[in-house]
């Protein structure tokens, strides 16, 4: 039988919710910049920067495992500032059937969830995954205050 997991982190942000909200949306390929201890590529390879249905293909670190994952963004929504991302293709689909990362902007906060199906019962919970999410969230954070 398959088991939904859904793992959630919040963090405060000190940049405007906007400009945090609008770097996901549409600048996502920057994270090289940014984070390059995580972050070795990111591509867009599908589709238009900013625009539902676009895919980006991201290579990055995860402690000891080098991994690369396609992400096609479902859902923008503007007034809400949240973004949803379909994680369809990469290493963890050994583990899991579907794979969702929910990025959700506030004033002051974001939160950051991941939805998964696991493929079966020994398939670990995507905790690593958040704390990736959670320590990019915290970069992009920092370089906006920046620029």
């Amino acid at each position: 039988m398959a088991q939904l997991i859904k793992v959630e982190s919040e963090a405060q942000i000190k940049s405007s919710p906007a400009k945090f909200y609008d770097f996901f949306k549409n600048n996502m390929t920057q994270l090289v910049d940014i984070f390059p201890g995580k972050f070795e590529s990111a591509q867009l390879i599908e589709g238009t920067d900013g625009c539902v249905g676009n895919v980006k293909l991201f290579k990055f670190n995860m402690g000891e495992r080098r991994e690369a994952m396609k992400v096609r963004a479902e859902e923008l929504s503007d007034e809400d500032r949240v973004i949803i991302f379909d994680c369809f293709e990469g290493k963890h689909t050994k583990f899991y059937n579907s794979f969702k990362s929910i990025i959700t902007v506030r004033n002051g906060s974001v939160k950051w969830g991941i939805e998964v199906e696991k493929a079966n019962d020994s398939a670990p919970n995507p905790d690593l995954y958040l704390t990736l999410s959670m320590e990019t969230a915290k970069a992009v954070d920092a370089y906006l205050l920046d620029h």
